[in-house]
Protein backbone atom coordinates (compact mmCIF):
# COMPACT_ATOMS: atom_id res chain seq x y z
CA UNK A 1 0.00 0.00 0.00
CA UNK A 2 2.66 2.57 -1.29
CA UNK A 3 -0.15 5.00 -1.83
CA UNK A 4 -1.78 5.08 1.69
CA UNK A 5 1.89 5.54 3.36
CA UNK A 6 2.36 8.14 1.28
CA UNK A 7 -0.50 9.89 1.92
CA UNK A 8 -0.06 8.99 5.54
CA UNK A 9 3.09 10.44 5.75
CA UNK A 10 1.62 13.57 3.89
CA UNK A 11 -0.78 14.02 6.92
CA UNK A 12 1.22 13.61 9.67
CA UNK A 13 3.28 16.32 8.47
CA UNK A 14 0.29 18.35 7.64
CA UNK A 15 -0.23 17.75 11.95
CA UNK A 16 2.55 19.22 14.05
CA UNK A 17 3.73 17.55 17.07
CA UNK A 18 2.26 20.40 19.31
CA UNK A 19 -1.41 20.40 18.49
CA UNK A 20 -3.85 19.98 20.69
CA UNK A 21 -5.19 16.10 20.98
CA UNK A 22 -8.42 17.89 20.92
CA UNK A 23 -7.60 19.74 17.83
CA UNK A 24 -6.29 16.71 16.21
CA UNK A 25 -9.47 14.42 16.26
CA UNK A 26 -12.02 17.15 15.42
CA UNK A 27 -9.60 18.06 12.40
CA UNK A 28 -10.50 14.07 11.54
CA UNK A 29 -13.49 14.51 12.21
CA UNK A 30 -13.57 17.24 9.95
CA UNK A 31 -11.38 15.95 7.45
CA UNK A 32 -13.31 12.72 6.89
CA UNK A 33 -16.89 14.69 6.19
CA UNK A 34 -14.93 16.92 3.76
CA UNK A 35 -13.40 13.37 2.00
CA UNK A 36 -17.00 12.10 1.85
CA UNK A 37 -17.97 14.36 -1.32
CA UNK A 38 -15.49 12.10 -2.78
CA UNK A 39 -15.64 9.49 -1.46
CA UNK A 40 -18.29 6.64 -0.85
CA UNK A 41 -19.39 5.29 2.68
CA UNK A 42 -18.23 2.02 2.16
CA UNK A 43 -14.41 3.32 0.71
CA UNK A 44 -13.69 5.82 3.34
CA UNK A 45 -13.63 3.81 6.78
CA UNK A 46 -10.93 2.01 5.69
CA UNK A 47 -8.84 3.87 3.66
CA UNK A 48 -9.49 7.38 5.98
CA UNK A 49 -8.96 5.28 8.88
CA UNK A 50 -5.20 3.83 7.47
CA UNK A 51 -4.71 7.11 6.81
CA UNK A 52 -5.25 8.89 9.70
CA UNK A 53 -3.83 6.03 11.86
CA UNK A 54 -0.03 7.64 12.12
CA UNK A 55 -1.47 10.41 13.55
CA UNK A 56 -3.03 8.72 16.48
CA UNK A 57 0.85 7.32 16.97
CA UNK A 58 2.43 10.76 16.58
CA UNK A 59 0.06 12.34 19.18
CA UNK A 60 -0.82 10.04 21.91
CA UNK A 61 -3.98 9.38 21.09
CA UNK A 62 -4.90 5.49 20.91
CA UNK A 63 -6.17 3.96 17.75
CA UNK A 64 -9.68 3.25 18.86
CA UNK A 65 -10.80 6.88 18.82
CA UNK A 66 -9.25 7.68 15.11
CA UNK A 67 -11.38 4.57 13.89
CA UNK A 68 -14.86 5.62 16.03
CA UNK A 69 -14.28 9.52 14.84
CA UNK A 70 -13.63 8.07 11.47
CA UNK A 71 -16.41 6.17 11.43
CA UNK A 72 -18.54 8.86 12.78
CA UNK A 73 -17.38 11.46 9.94
CA UNK A 74 -18.77 8.96 7.13
CA UNK A 75 -21.92 8.10 8.32
CA UNK A 76 -22.53 12.31 7.29
CA UNK A 77 -23.96 12.94 4.28
CA UNK A 78 -25.16 16.05 2.08
CA UNK A 79 -26.27 14.72 -1.08
CA UNK A 80 -28.15 11.70 -2.02
CA UNK A 81 -25.13 10.34 -4.03
CA UNK A 82 -22.98 9.90 -0.65
CA UNK A 83 -25.27 7.40 0.80
CA UNK A 84 -26.51 4.56 -0.44
CA UNK A 85 -29.78 4.00 1.89
CA UNK A 86 -31.24 6.93 1.74
CA UNK A 87 -31.00 6.59 -2.13
CA UNK A 88 -32.46 3.01 -1.95
CA UNK A 89 -34.99 4.37 0.25
CA UNK A 90 -36.74 6.83 -1.43
CA UNK A 91 -36.55 5.11 -4.86
CA UNK A 92 -38.13 2.04 -3.28
CA UNK A 93 -40.92 4.44 -1.67
CA UNK A 94 -41.50 6.37 -5.00
CA UNK A 95 -40.91 9.74 -2.47
CA UNK A 96 -44.20 8.35 -0.38
CA UNK A 97 -42.13 7.24 2.76
CA UNK A 98 -40.56 10.79 3.27
CA UNK A 99 -39.39 13.80 1.28
CA UNK A 100 -36.10 14.73 0.68
CA UNK A 101 -36.58 17.56 2.01
CA UNK A 102 -37.09 15.46 5.87
CA UNK A 103 -33.86 13.64 4.76
CA UNK A 104 -32.03 17.19 4.26
CA UNK A 105 -32.97 18.14 8.23
CA UNK A 106 -32.04 15.04 9.29
CA UNK A 107 -28.32 15.35 7.83
CA UNK A 108 -27.86 18.85 9.41
CA UNK A 109 -29.03 17.24 12.78
CA UNK A 110 -26.99 14.09 12.26
CA UNK A 111 -23.86 16.26 11.74
CA UNK A 112 -24.46 18.51 14.50
CA UNK A 113 -25.12 15.72 17.03
CA UNK A 114 -21.60 13.99 15.83
CA UNK A 115 -19.89 17.22 16.32
CA UNK A 116 -21.46 17.99 19.49
CA UNK A 117 -20.93 14.36 20.81
CA UNK A 118 -17.46 13.69 19.88
CA UNK A 119 -16.30 17.37 21.51
CA UNK A 120 -18.41 15.82 24.66
CA UNK A 121 -16.66 12.57 24.73
CA UNK A 122 -13.48 14.26 24.29
CA UNK A 123 -12.86 14.67 28.64
CA UNK A 124 -14.28 11.12 28.71
CA UNK A 125 -11.45 10.01 26.71
CA UNK A 126 -9.02 11.91 28.37
CA UNK A 127 -10.02 10.85 32.03
CA UNK A 128 -9.86 6.79 30.52
CA UNK A 129 -6.66 7.97 29.00
CA UNK A 130 -7.10 7.00 25.49
CA UNK A 131 -5.96 10.27 24.55
CA UNK A 132 -3.19 12.51 26.70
Amino acid sequence: MPGVRRIASAVTSLVPDGVSPFVTVLSVLGATMVARFLLSEWVAVPLLTLTFLPLAAQHGIHPWIIAFVVLIGSNAWFFPYQFAAYAAFLAESRGELFHPRQARFFTVVYVAFSLLGVVCALPFWRAFGLIP
